[in-house]
């Protein structure tokens, strides 16, 4: 049995720090900085891209996405749809050296409206109540007035809608990694709509903290959490609210626990973002995976 320590800066607070996660004889990690373990709060272990789209995948190739996520630094995924089967079964028997998983359930989207083959059709009044809403419509407005805990995607968010989520303690996961690069073969059309969303997402995003929303990060089947903490920059988030996106408000809004989670990294990510998909060691619940 090792006990890990490590001395240096604690992000995303930037204060000096003595950490250990483990119990036995002590080994210092490499790296001189450290953060909490990152969060990925919307993600699809069993959902991939095909040639015609989002397909399902099965249970080897989310536990191979499992172990790269571990490797990349995440601590705990929320997986927000997908294959119950799996998930459920995944979440419910935790193993050592890999993220936690909190799986949701069913994918419920009205008749025609979702993926065919990722959810069952479900009416509103059939729907009780929903955590985690993916919606990239109007609809938002209506969805957060009625108690939603998350927003996903939100493209089309507004201030007003911000200020309600803020208030009842709600989050928002943006998924700015999900929209990749322009396509050069885009329509004149599509440039714009695009411009304008980015537009649109630059100014609410910074609106969202002040209004006491908690901003999350989340891969979605496209990017990553270290992708995602770079775009919450580019869109108006300070470096530090970016690292708190993927670390301790994360932790806070879906209530994760305990301290022997370490990623540590050679330089500052505050400073070289792109350290952040170079972790020097990461330590998961005790155990050193990398």
């Amino acid at each position: 049995m090792t006990r890990w320590v490590f001395e240096g800066i604690g992000l995303p607070a930037g204060d000096a720090v003595h950490l250990e996660a483990g119990v036995g004889d002590a080994e210092v990690l490499p790296g001189r900085f450290a953060l909490p373990g990152l969060v990925d709060s919307h993600c699809h272990l069993t959902v991939g891209m095909g040639e015609r789209g989002l397909v399902p995948l099965g249970e080897g190739a989310a536990r191979t996405m499992l172990d790269e996520l571990g490797q990349a630094g995440v601590r705990a995924v929320r997986d927000v749809g997908g294959d119950r089967s799996i998930t459920l079964k995944l979440a419910a028997n935790p193993e050592d050296g890999k993220p936690l998983i909190l799986a949701a359930g069913r994918f419920f989207a009205p008749e025609g409206s979702y993926f065919p083959g990722l959810y069952e059709p479900v009416s509103a009044e059939q729907l009780l109540a929903a955590v985690a809403a993916h919606v990239q419509t109007d609809l938002v407005s209506e969805l957060i007035r009625v108690g939603i805990d998350s927003v996903e995607h939100g493209e089309v968010i507004t201030a007003d809608d911000l200020a309600v989520l803020g208030a009842c303690g709600g989050a928002w996961t943006p998924t700015l990694s999900a929209y990749g690069p322009p396509d050069p073969n885009d329509t004149p059309e599509r440039l714009e709509r695009r411009r304008r969303r980015e537009e649109h997402m630059a100014t609410m995003l910074p609106l969202a903290r002040q209004y006491g929303v908690r901003v999350l990060t989340g891969s979605d089947v496209f990017g990553t959490v270290a992708s995602e903490i770079d775009q919450l920059v580019k869109y108006g988030l300070t470096v530090t609210e970016a690292l708190e996106a993927a670390t301790t408000s994360a932790s806070e809004f879906l209530g994760l626990t305990g301290t022997e989670d370490v990623v540590t990294y050679d330089a500052d990510p505050r400073e070289h973002p792109e350290i952040l998909g170079a972790p020097a060691a990461v330590v998961l619940r005790g155990s050193r995976i990398r």
